[in-house]
């Protein structure tokens, strides 16, 4: 049998969340919409009961984090479940969708974990996140010594953007999470994510760049300035998405293969030092198509006879 190609590129894309660990994330929304979708055959009760051992089963595992491990686990149960009624009891396009179950799960484990820890549970997880930076990186640095001048600002700036991280990574586990419930279930929620080279953010995400970006320039206190490089981040993730689908448009009429603009992408990755370009140029192209909407000019040029 010939897997369809978008098939393929959903497999691809959930092997690569699994190699960041996001497979219980992926594994939890999965089970919570199949079970949303009130599955009617035997077959649909097997892979909704399947989908939910297996996230289950994967953060029963004993943790070796700490607390950081804990607060991660309880999230991806807070946020799948949200996904899920969001998506039955107020639909909504998939990335609205998204971030508010990201927001509604990010603020109801800080209240499980208020209530259970404390303020002290707080610098804990601080420390957790640290210790676990501080490992990854120390191995690195074994491999890599002429780096070690980079050790401490990379130390705080990867410790710091454990949220970032976590809410980027969420948001893929859910797309991923809504296209396998588009293949498994007979009544899905909502329809397919839209193809990528259609990808856009709302133009309210300027906000949020311009929030972040005041914020770090103004004299206020370390946590709020940490918490707003976490927004610019995720923003610019999102940006640069949308930067990246915009070529690909561009590419298509160019006649490039995505096959060859992933491979450049994979290529850039490796060298990292083209990345470092990469990633600010795609985000800055995407920023820009809030006000000069390049497809929808593209669209509108004439064609040549």
């Amino acid at each position: 049998m010939i897997v369809p190609a978008g098939r393929w590129r959903l497999i691809l894309g959930t092997i690569a969340l699994a190699a960041f660990g996001f497979v219980p994330f992926v594994a939890l929304a999965l089970a919570a919409l199949l079970a949303a979708a009130r599955p009617r055959t035997r077959g649909e009760r097997a892979l909704t009961l399947l989908a939910g051992a297996l996230g289950l089963g994967l953060l029963l595992v004993p943790a070796t984090g700490g607390s950081l491990d804990a607060a991660t686990r309880a999230f991806a149960v807070l946020v799948a479940t949200a996904f899920a009624l969001g998506a039955v009891l107020r639909p909504a396009p998939f990335l609205a969708q998204a971030v508010r179950a990201l927001l509604f799960g990010m603020f109801a484990t800080a209240v499980v974990l208020e209530v259970l820890w404390g303020p002290w549970g707080w610098v804990e997880l601080a420390r957790d996140a640290t210790l676990q930076v501080r490992f990854a990186l120390q191995a690195a640095m074994d491999r890599i010594p002429e780096a070690a001048a980079a050790y401490h600002p990379l130390l705080t700036f990867m410790s710091g953007t454990i949220p970032a991280v976590l809410a980027l990574g969420t948001l893929g586990a859910l797309a991923a999470a809504w296209q396998w419930h588009q293949q498994l279930a007979r009544t899905p929620l909502g329809p397919p994510l839209a193809p990528f080279r259609g990808f856009a953010i709302g133009d309210r995400w300027v906000w949020a760049v311009v929030g972040s970006l005041v914020a770090w320039i103004a004299p206020v206190i370390g946590g709020v300035k940490m918490a707003a490089l976490n927004v610019a981040i995720i923003a610019g993730a999102l940006y640069a998405l949308r930067g990246a689908a915009i070529v690909a448009v561009f590419a298509g009429v160019a006649g490039v293969s995505m096959g060859t603009l992933l491979g450049l992408l994979v290529l850039g990755t490796v060298l990292v030092v083209p990345l470092l370009v990469l990633v600010p140029g795609l985000s800055t192209l995407g920023l820009l198509d809030t006000w000069l909407d390049f497809r929808r000019r593209l669209s509108r040029r004439p064609t040549a006879l």
